[in-house]
């Protein structure tokens, strides 16, 4: 049995979406974080401010069944997922998968999990990337090496 010090808040545990940005004024962006704090998925949009990333976020998990989901070759062995509203990328996968049925299990783990997320309250302020940066599972740098 864990004993909680008098006055220590007990942490939430399960899915929740975390908003974070690069520096104090640069632009926010939000992934799905499991309830390991494992990312699921994250935004492919970046959001002037808070606000506008909240209000996105809220129109997501409102149209989660209408998101067009796919599964793509990442080259030159990997795959990732996507999904898409009106024909435009909303939300990529946290990672490249070794597996397409893996991706695939991974869209759909996102989705079920994302209409269940609470949303954390505060913006985490960090320029630490593992792995690939965003960008390039959107596809416009492909000259790095993947970390595992």
């Amino acid at each position: 049995m864990t004993e909680l010090l008098p006055g220590a808040a007990v942490a939430e545990v399960g899915p929740h979406f975390q908003l974070y940005r690069a520096s104090a004024d640069g632009p926010v962006r939000w992934r799905l974080l499991g309830g390991n704090n494992r990312p699921l998925g994250r935004s492919s949009l970046d959001f002037p401010d808070i606000p506008a990333c909240l209000q996105e976020l809220t129109v997501l998990v409102g149209v989660l069944t209408d998101l067009a989901g796919r599964v793509d070759r990442y080259p030159p062995n990997l795959w990732i997922w996507r999904l898409a509203l009106q024909g435009m990328d909303v939300v990529v996968s946290a990672h490249p998968y070794d597996r397409q049925i893996r991706a695939r299990h991974g869209m759909r783990q996102f989705i079920d999990r994302a209409a269940v997320a609470r949303v954390d309250a505060a913006v985490m302020v960090t320029t630490n990337r593992r792995g690939r940066p965003l960008t390039t599972l959107l596809g416009s740098r492909r000259t790095e090496t993947l970390r595992r």
